[in-house]
């Protein structure tokens, strides 16, 4: 790798793939206070987490960090548990 622009390229991948990975993990963050309030049965809260939870997918789907299909998989899973809720 001594060609300059090789070099440079391997650097803004590196600094991509942490930024890319700080935004999944607030994917996965939010997913998780969803699934909580589910499991403690709170329904009202659970949609609150839902709607930023449902921003944060699909500004992650539309930027291409995560496929479309997953994150409409799990926008639909998690609807269906919240429509559960009692």
């Amino acid at each position: 790798m001594s060609i300059k622009s090789s070099k440079k390229r391997v650097l803004i991948n590196r600094f991509w793939k942490k930024i890319n990975s700080i935004k999944k993990s607030i994917f996965k963050t939010y997913f998780k206070k969803v699934i909580l309030s589910i499991k403690n049965k709170d329904k009202k809260k659970s949609l609150v987490n839902f709607c930023i939870f449902q921003s944060i997918s699909d500004r992650l789907a539309s930027r291409n960090i995560l496929s479309l299909n997953k994150v409409s998989r799990y926008k639909s899973n998690l609807i269906k548990l919240i429509n559960n809720i009692n």
